[in-house]
C-alpha cells in the first residue's frame, strides 16, 4: 500500500522536527562544554553576548536556537572559532561527543593550566587507573 502526499508530509515533518530538535541539544552540549573548557560562568558568557544567563542555559539545554550571529559571537568569546560548536555534517549520535559531567570538565579545564609534560604524565596515570579499574571489574 503506498501512502499519498497528504499522509507521508505530516510524517516527514515531524521526523525533520526530531533531527532538528537533536541538532540543537547537541550544539547545546558542544556550547556548555566549550564555555565551561574556557573556565567562563554563564553569566560572563550571556554579558558578552548581551543576553541574560537565563537564555545561555537555554541555548546550552538547545530549547533555543543559536542564531549563527550568536554562535560568532560565542566564538569571541571563548576565543575558539564558532564552528567548533557545531557537530559535523552527517555526524549521528552515535560520533557525537557525550554530555560530560561537571567534573570531568573542570578536570579539563584545569589540564589547560598544566604544562605539555605534566598533561601526558597526567593522561599516563589516568589510563593506568582505568586499566587497574576495568580489571578489577573484569
Amino acid at each position: 500500500m503506498q501512502l499519498s502526499t497528504t499522509e507521508t508530509a505530516p510524517r516527514m515533518r515531524s521526523a525533520l522536527r526530531r533531527a532538528t530538535l537533536d541538532l540543537d541539544v547537541r550544539i547545546g552540549g558542544r556550547l556548555r562544554a566549550a564555555r565551561i573548557a574556557s573556565g567562563i560562568t554563564q553569566e560572563k558568557l550571556a554579558e558578552a553576548l548581551g543576553v541574560t544567563f537565563q537564555q545561555i542555559q537555554k541555548y546550552e539545554k538547545g530549547a533555543n536556537r543559536l542564531s549563527v550571529s550568536a554562535l560568532i559571537r560565542v566564538g569571541q568569546a571563548l576565543e575558539m572559532a564558532p564552528m567548533a560548536i557545531v557537530p559535523e555534517l552527517g555526524e549521528g549520535t552515535e560520533g557525537a561527543p557525550p554530555i560530560v559531567d561537571p567534573y570531568t570538565l573542570e578536570v579539563a579545564r584545569l589540564m589547560g593550566e598544566l604544562t605539555l609534560t605534566q598533561r601526558r604524565q597526567l593522561a599516563e596515570t589516568v589510563a593506568g587507573l582505568v586499566d587497574l579499574a576495568a580489571k578489577r571489574e573484569g
